[in-house]
């Protein structure tokens, strides 16, 4: 079964192509390789920073309470826990009682938060995610002391609310604890970030913070939601790590697992793969997530030069890039196909054109492509440069307008981020032509259009890339500084300036948000990359 992918904002949904094959059988050489890399989750206990008490029906907030001396719990009560920071992995307890011997169960409910509006946030979602995306257990105790170790979550803050006990006894809980899990180790990097700059300081503790969690026995998008490993978030997550953590072996063992998946007749690969035990590739397809393999390859292979992996997943690469390039048509133009399957982010104008950033990405794949064509010396280099060549001169005959100075889209000829963004990236310009463009499109285009960190953060990268690093910075603090300031300790999955409370997913979505994500751990990557020492 193939997919294709509309993310029009708020009416996003997956749209099944029943006409379809995937044509999935995983290759078991490469999934083996994955296999033998065993990524370490390191685990740290993280001490309980601050506890507050209330009670449903009192007028008055939550008061402080000491961690050390929690108070007695019973019908109504709440008690929420505060770890301090972001973490990922269980939370162990133990419940005993006080007064009467129990002559009936005890009723509660715990609520794991990454964000504290989650703490009060309604349960009312009326969306298209899963409500079991919501990380809450109802619990009912019939036998005390009680125990419990809760299944991985990912927050700062453990609610405890009490649904009923009898009036004959009251709860009180011991020995609270949450013991973190990540392959990353402790929240420490190789190589720091030095400035003096406050505020970039605390955009790259949070992005240190988000990549931290999400990097478990594969780089999850989301350790909250969705918990698989994307293409798209790995690309970006890879990048941060091989400059920060340098957990090379969790890059190999994601490009193998992905290599594991390709589509025996197209190429393609599977745009994502589950996670939570066994490895398991879904029957997604994202053209551009297919064609953005490449790059993930060419950074590893450009840091780590091991070229044995290099050798080994050449061909896999090749064949994801011709998987584009089959889809042009003789005019330079992707087909509607390929173009339907194109992600690029989550889009809150239902009408983007993706036409000519999908051709924008398609070359991007094939420069990168004949970079490792190079080194591992195929004799179809001349071919390869060839269609580079002729692509670039389409690209800038059908998508350059002359007159407006930036690239248009589709038959309308809409000129849209996604398009600037791709075809700058895609070089058919030299550097400096490049410099004018996007100084002309953060002259002329809405920055409203960007509602996550993902689009947003490579447009960061695209300058920085063509020598615009203030300008870069100077979004990047426009950005994240701003989630920083609504309360973010890590990226969120969505994010709009103009609204905090932007979500593509429904009506009182705050629960299934998505509050640390990986494609928001970008800053991390420029600031090492692009800065000098003194962060300027």
């Amino acid at each position: 079964m193939s997919y294709h992918f509309d993310n029009q904002g708020k009416r996003s949904q997956f749209k099944v192509d029943k006409t379809g094959s995937s044509n999935l059988e995983v290759n078991d050489e490469f999934y083996g390789k994955a296999q033998a890399i065993d990524p370490q989750l390191k685990r740290q206990r993280i001490p309980i920073l601050s506890a507050t008490y209330s009670h449903i029906g009192n007028q008055g907030s939550r008061k402080n309470v000491d961690v050390d001396r929690l108070p007695r719990l019973s019908r109504n009560d709440v008690l929420v826990l505060n770890l301090g920071r972001h973490c990922v992995g269980h939370f162990n307890c133990q419940l005993i009682t006080t007064g009467s011997h129990p002559d009936a169960p005890a009723g509660l409910n715990v609520r794991f938060c990454e964000m504290e509006k989650e703490l009060s946030a309604s349960k009312d979602y009326e969306g298209w995610l899963p409500k079991g995306w919501i990380q809450e257990d109802a619990v009912r105790i019939l036998n005390f002391p009680w125990k419990k170790e809760f299944e991985r979550v990912a927050c700062r803050y453990i609610k405890i609310s009490i649904i009923d006990t009898s009036q004959k006894y009251q709860l009180v809980l011991k020995n609270p604890e949450f013991i973190s899990e990540s392959s990353a180790g402790e929240l420490n990097v190789n190589n720091e970030f030095c400035t003096n700059d406050s505020q970039l300081k605390q955009i790259d503790e949070l992005s240190l913070a988000t990549l931290h969690s999400c990097m478990q026995t594969v780089f999850e998008d989301g350790p909250k939601r969705d918990r698989r490993l994307w293409i798209g978030d790995f690309r970006i997550q890879a990048l941060t790590d091989e400059v920060t953590f340098e957990n090379f072996d969790i890059i190999k063992r994601c490009l193998y697992l992905f290599a594991s998946t390709a589509n025996r007749r197209t190429g393609s690969l599977c745009a994502d793969i589950f996670s939570d035990g066994v490895e398991q590739p879904d029957d997604l397809e994202m053209g551009d997530y297919t064609l953005l393999f490449v790059d993930v390859l060419a950074n590893y292979f450009g840091e780590t030069k091991d070229k044995e992996t290099l050798m080994g997943l050449y061909e896999t690469a090749k064949r994801a890039v011709q998987y584009g390039l089959n889809q042009i048509d003789p005019s330079g133009i992707p087909n509607s196909d390929l173009v339907q399957t194109v992600f690029l982010d989550w889009l809150a104008d239902a009408n983007v054109s993706k036409e000519a950033a999908t051709l924008g990405i398609i070359i991007f794949a094939l420069n990168r492509l004949i970079y490792l064509a190079e080194i591992v010396e195929d004799p179809q280099i001349p071919e390869l440069r060839q269609i580079q060549t002729k692509l670039t001169s389409l690209a800038r005959d059908l998508y350059f307008d002359q007159q407006k100075g930036l690239f248009v889209s589709g038959k309308n000829s809409q000129i849209n981020w996604p398009s600037q963004i791709w075809l700058v990236r895609a070089n058919v310009f030299t550097k400096k032509q490049n410099q004018q463009l996007l100084r002309r499109a953060l002259d002329k285009l809405p920055m409203t259009f960007f509602v996550s960190p993902y689009l947003y953060g490579e447009l960061c990268l695209t300058l920085c890339e063509n020598d615009l690093v203030d300008l870069a910075v100077r979004l990047i603090k426009a950005y994240w500084g701003k989630m920083i300031a609504a309360g973010a300790q890590t990226s969120w999955e969505v994010f709009s300036i103009q609204d905090a409370e932007y979500s593509p997913y429904g009506v009182n979505s705050t629960l299934v948000h998505s509050y640390c994500h990986g494609w928001g751990c970008v800053p991390a990557y420029i600031f090492r990359k692009y800065l000098k020492p003194d962060g300027k």
